[in-house]
């Protein structure tokens, strides 16, 4: 498990022989690096460039340059485009893997961690655990997303046969925090008629999204520069805390509250037994008075069992980091320590090592349509365009200034913020779209069609079109009022089918569609 090889040893790499078995059984064998190569043999740099569209030549240097000069491949945060992602991160990973550059300066690695965990509650087994040290047992059930992606994280789309059908088990009410779902989940006409099949929908959020439209009820929810918090740095090299302080609060007479007074209290209300003894609260709270002596205090209580321990672990260390907090926002708590995964630490896969070919995948799921063997195949979340016609893949994506739930309802983003659709000089010309120009978009699979403006640009490659995420297309019949520009331009999710990859959930966010002037 992990490295903890035999001294001396030197593993032949491409190697095949019969073995025999622990229970005697004869055995074709081959090494995962024989049959990984032989997967790859395919993807000539010649293969490749007919499918990219990048030179061979160029493919040929990029890969010299990456594996001679120590590059790193970034293993990705957005899994949700074109519905074969598990394996373009796969391969990604495993660049890193072939340069062996996993956990060293430099290269991929696991990040520190800041060692603050803040109170809540959590769901482990069917144990579970609230802010106070409070357990009780809960039913070992899966949830609905789990039974039908079981190595995915809240695929909400895993729920709409069960809205339909009932089947394997109905859903009935759903909860929405915090979440722009007419943005973020693909096939926008499929989501609005899981919202019409339920019987109570509630929204927790800060502005008037499409999803509202669809609520029974809509809670109005606080701002992060309303809340008070400490919290650990995941995705920093080094360990790191901070401190999130209330700014500002809500203005006098506004029913504004954070969502997990709102939680907090209709558990109470619903079920008084189970708020008292998983949450330690028995009274209403009616004021943010209230509210923050209950939250805020259990906030402050972890924080300084926090700073107690780093000072009992070296004397005066959670007093330095204390202070720093309260100087700066933020204190460093541990130096990244390298070559520790999987090293000294294995992996969480069954070798402990980084695998070629997946053994949980392979051993798991291969009847489910998941391969343990990465290879790229042709996306199979929408239908390929016709090259040069006036069909294209629709792809999406953000910027740093406009391009979020929040931003989007705030006065720059109407000067900043781009709603039109991004196409290369050579389309433009081939199908005589001029700079500025309306077109009409039609989903080549799902027939919805939208209207937007064209920006004409070396930016995107030819035979495919961009659209900004969260910059527009909003279609909500709320009164907008100085907002009403939300409505300008397309969502790229009208467009989408809802394709998901078996076992993982991933969406397909990526389209294609047709251009009409």
């Amino acid at each position: 498990l992990g490295f903890a090889e035999p001294e001396g040893v030197d593993p032949e790499l491409d190697h095949a022989a019969r073995i025999t078995a622990l229970d005697g059984r004869e055995l074709e064998a081959e090494t995962c690096f024989r049959a990984f190569a032989a997967s790859a043999a395919h993807w000539t740099p010649q293969e490749a460039a007919r499918t990219t569209g990048i030179p061979a030549e160029t493919i040929t240097r990029v890969a010299r340059e990456f594996f001679t000069q120590g590059g790193v491949a970034d293993d990705g945060w957005y899994a949700s485009r074109n519905g074969n992602d598990t394996h373009d991160f796969a391969l990604l990973s495993l660049i890193n893997a072939f340069t062996g550059r996993i956990d060293q300066p430099g290269g991929f690695v696991v990040t520190q961690g800041g060692g603050f965990k803040a109170p809540g509650v959590s769901l482990s087994g069917g144990k579970g655990k609230g802010p106070h040290g409070e357990t009780w047992t809960a039913p070992e059930k899966k949830s609905l997303d789990k039974i039908l992606y079981p190595e995915g994280s809240g695929t909400y789309s895993a729920v709409f046969e069960a809205i339909e059908t009932g089947k394997p088990y109905p859903v009935r009410a759903a909860f929405f925090t915090g979440t722009t779902m007419f943005h973020r989940e693909a096939n926008s006409a499929r989501l609005a008629k899981a919202l019409m099949g339920l019987e109570l929908v509630v929204v927790q959020d800060i502005f008037p999204h499409e999803i509202c439209d669809y609520a029974d009820y809509v809670l109005p929810c606080t701002y992060f520069l309303e809340w008070h918090e400490y919290a650990g740095v995941k995705w920093a090299l080094n360990g790191n805390v901070q401190k999130n302080d209330a700014g500002i609060a809500p203005p006098q007479g506004c029913e504004a509250r954070e969502e997990v007074w709102q939680f907090a209290e209709i558990l109470r209300r619903a079920y008084p037994d189970r708020a008292k003894e998983r949450l330690g609260l028995e009274e209403e709270l009616k004021t943010r008075e209230a509210f923050k002596a209950w939250y805020d205090g259990m906030m402050d209580a972890a924080w300084a069992k926090f700073i107690a321990a780093k000072n009992k672990a070296k004397p005066g260390d959670g007093d330095r980091i204390a202070a720093e907090v309260e100087a700066q926002g933020w204190s460093q708590t541990a130096v990244k320590k390298w070559g520790v995964y999987p090293y000294v630490k294995p992996f969480g896969t069954p070798t402990g090592k980084a695998e070629l070919i997946s053994f949980y995948f392979t051993q798991k799921y291969e009847d489910k349509g998941a391969s343990g063997l990465p290879r790229w195949v042709e996306s199979p979340g929408f239908t390929p365009p016709k090259p040069r016609s006036n069909e294209f893949v629709l792809i999406s994506g953000k910027d740093s200034s406009s391009c979020s739930g929040v931003a989007m309802w705030t006065w720059p983003t109407k000067f900043l913020g781009d709603r039109s659709i991004w196409m290369n000089p050579a389309d433009a010309e081939r199908i005589g779209i001029k700079n500025g120009q309306e077109v009409e978009l039609e989903g080549l699979d799902t027939g919805v069609k939208g209207r937007t403006t064209v920006k004409i640009t070396n930016r995107v490659m030819p035979g495919v079109l961009f659209a900004h995420g969260f910059s527009g297309g909003v279609r909500t019949k709320q009164n907008l009022g100085a907002y009403e520009w939300v409505r300008e331009g397309i969502n790229s999710h009208w467009f989408c089918t809802g394709y998901r990859e078996p076992v993982v959930g991933s969406l397909s966010n990526n389209c294609s569609v047709r251009v009409r002037v």
